[in-house]
């Protein structure tokens, strides 16, 4: 269903490839349904209606921030003007909404406590004592960490996660280091392990 891959508010990008209309323009979802997706009728220069016709080609892109930053592409036409205020442009049902991975690896939200203790780094002595921590979202080439530990990018941490009595045990580096929203108390740490995991939902 379309309602799986777009939501009401969705703030969407418009192409239109070639003709008079040719160019981007943005606009937002206003509802679904099985007719298919309405969303704000587009303005031009000028705060100008566009005259966007029946079966006119659009290219649609959108960035779901709650999905880990993707970006979402599809291709329809416009099925049809409503012209009560406020105007609303109906497209037709895409046969298929293709995702376009913005990073590398897919962030999967993870909020789960871990503990970490720091390995040898220049400049630093390694810790033989656990810390906690918490594991906001892990991919398979990292993982975002918050801790109240002052830590300092490229430390090199061994970052373990308890799961069915066991434990998994990651080495990892942090790349980047930035204050939560609680200011000091709390700091998030972004993380790139030593070796790719196959399989991060191993650690969920």
């Amino acid at each position: 269903m379309i309602k799986n891959n777009i939501k009401k508010g969705q703030r969407i990008f418009i192409e239109v490839k070639s003709g008079l209309l040719k160019g981007i323009y943005f606009s937002s979802v206003k509802d679904i349904d099985k007719k298919g997706i309405y969303i704000d009728y587009p303005f031009g220069n000028n705060a100008v209606y566009l005259d966007m016709c029946y079966k006119l080609l659009v290219h649609i892109s959108y960035i779901e921030k709650t999905g880990g930053g993707c970006k979402f592409i599809f291709s329809t036409q416009v099925s049809s003007v409503d012209f009560h205020y406020p105007r609303m442009l109906i497209l037709s049902p895409p046969k298929k909404i293709d995702r376009i991975q913005r990073r590398r690896h897919v962030r999967i939200p993870c909020e789960k406590d871990c503990f970490f203790k720091t390995l040898n780094t220049p400049g630093m002595l390694s810790s033989m004592v656990e810390k906690n921590g918490y594991a906001l979202n892990i991919s398979s080439g990292g993982a975002l960490l918050l801790s109240p530990e002052k830590l300092t990018p490229g430390t090199l941490l061994e970052l373990a996660f308890s799961k069915n009595n066991r434990q998994i045990k990651l080495n990892s580096k942090i790349v980047r280091r930035q204050s939560s929203q609680n200011g000091e108390i709390l700091n998030l740490y972004g993380l790139r392990f030593d070796k790719e995991l196959e399989n991060p939902r191993q650690l969920i």
